[in-house]
């Protein structure tokens, strides 16, 4: 079963994109091996179905990562009005 975590992180990203090379999660580092999924979310949350404007759209870019200890993680880039803060969303099971 997958772990929910939902908690703030620090990224080391690739120069020319925002690919994730490494990330410090609870103090211990995790070093990204693969990038095994990447997208764009730009949903409107469910908690916002009412408002259809960009603004309250999301703007995330969000990876699917397997580490260097062969963990996977699905982590996210919230590029929101202002942001651009990384949130570690889940531990994905093996």
């Amino acid at each position: 079963m997958d772990e929910f975590i939902d908690e703030p992180i620090e990224v080391e990203s690739e120069p020319r994109s925002s690919n994730p090379k490494s990330f410090v999660w609870r103090g211990a580092r995790y070093d990204v091996a693969e990038v095994v999924q990447a997208w764009q979310d730009w949903r409107v949350p469910e908690f916002a179905k009412h408002a259809r404007g960009w603004l309250h759209r999301r703007h995330r870019n969000c990876f699917v990562v397997r580490t260097t200890d062969a963990q996977v993680f699905e982590l996210y880039l919230d590029r929101g009005f202002g942001k651009r803060d990384w949130v570690l969303f889940k531990r994905r099971a093996q």
